[in-house]
């Protein structure tokens, strides 16, 4: 499945009324299996479960040479990411 949201702090996900949802690089953490992410532990909100294959963020082009720490950090006190594209795979429950 494909994904692509507005990142949270980005004008894109507060000037479109439609937005309900802000969506950050942890948001789909919530859908992982239990132990394959800090946040995997929360994932009582859904029973759906999904793997992240990829996450990639819209942003100037030179940012993305950046290491993705300082990336994320830009992102969030700069609003440098406009939108995420996400690449989710369905886990089967067993």
């Amino acid at each position: 499945m494909h994904i692509q949201v507005p990142y949270y702090n980005s004008a894109g996900a507060f000037q479109d009324p439609t937005h309900v949802k802000f969506f950050t690089e942890r948001t789909f953490d919530y859908f992982t299996v239990d132990g394959t992410t800090e946040l995997s532990h929360y994932n009582y909100y859904s029973h759906a479960r999904f793997e992240i294959v990829r996450l990639d963020f819209h942003q100037r082009p030179f940012l993305k040479r950046l290491p993705r720490r300082v990336q994320i950090f830009l992102g969030h006190h700069l609003a440098t990411i406009q939108a995420m594209d996400v690449v989710l795979r369905p886990v089967k429950a067993i």
